[in-house]
């Protein structure tokens, strides 16, 4: 009955909730330290998108052999335009992902087309802004599939600065590309060499389905990836990870609490484990 409750509670909780077919378009500022969900590949038309990459080819038709008529930036701001037809798919690194049509919104192009063709895998509309306001901007997207072990999927997280990428970090998954994701800066929670505390959300949709938050660390010129936090319900069975940081109630200074709750069966007492990382400059230790 306990772990019945905790499905229930846990789909329909703003972690688990389905999201709106046509989620609101991203405002110009799109300054957001705060938890908000995004697709990761499946953009609504009429919304906005920013390109993940540094040099993403623009191309005139949806195809990767089509001529390229444009490099954008990392962080150019486009806008997803109809399409006549179902938009064909392409498949790079083990991602499968549409092509999308797109008009540049900034920065302007100087000569050319200010319209065309990117593949959604070099799109993503999660950023935001780095706690330091030092105008670096935080972009997370995905890099591919691992070629090795369970073929997991591969996230990466970029920061830029007026169209010039300052770092990346690619890390692996337990979720799928059809979860949406949060990204969110806790500022530096007091942590020394640290400008960022980050954390990345993949909310799972339905019970049965694995969902978790990512936990990374941005210096000012590399990112640190602290790991990442699963959870998991299907009755009888539930499993949740979190990560308690520093001014987190319950937290502890310079130190990241890592929590564990696992119940197997509805008749067996719910079993608990935690340890403590403390942070060392340029990574976690375990203490």
């Amino acid at each position: 009955m306990k772990s019945s409750l905790f499905c229930l509670l846990l789909c329909v909780s703003p972690l688990c909730m389905a999201q709106p077919k046509n989620p609101p378009p991203i405002t110009e500022a799109a300054h957001r330290t705060r938890y908000e969900y995004r697709p990761q590949l499946q953009f609504p038309e009429g919304s906005m998108a920013w390109v993940l990459v540094a040099d993403a080819n623009l191309r005139a038709l949806p195809d990767a052999k089509s001529p390229s008529v444009a490099k954008l930036p990392i962080g150019a701001e486009v806008r997803l335009l109809p399409s006549d037809s179902t938009p064909d798919e392409h498949t790079h690194n083990g991602v499968r992902a549409p092509w999308r049509k797109v008009k540049i919104l900034q920065p302007k192009p100087a000569a050319g087309p200010d319209s065309g063709w990117l593949w959604a895998g070099v799109l993503t509309q999660t950023r935001i802004k780095s706690a330091s306001d030092d105008g670096t901007y935080f972009y997370l997207g995905l890099a591919g599939r691992e070629k090795s072990g369970k073929g997991r999927l591969l996230a990466q997280i970029r920061a830029a600065n007026a169209g010039h990428e300052l770092g990346r970090m690619a890390f692996e998954i337990e979720a799928e590309s059809d979860l949406p994701v949060a990204l969110q800066s806790h500022g530096s929670q007091g942590l020394v060499q640290v400008n960022d505390v980050l954390t990345a959300d993949y909310a799972p949709q339905a019970c049965g389905v694995t969902g978790g938050e990512a936990l990374l660390f941005w210096s000012g010129t590399q990112f640190i990836h602290g790991g990442f936090a699963s959870h998991f319900s299907d009755p009888p069975v539930f499993s949740h990870e979190q990560w308690i940081l520093p001014g987190d109630a319950g937290g502890h200074k310079g130190a990241v609490l890592w929590r564990k709750q696992v119940q197997e069966d509805e008749q067996k007492d719910l079993k608990q484990e935690s340890a403590l990382w403390v942070w060392g400059g340029n990574g976690l230790l375990k203490r």
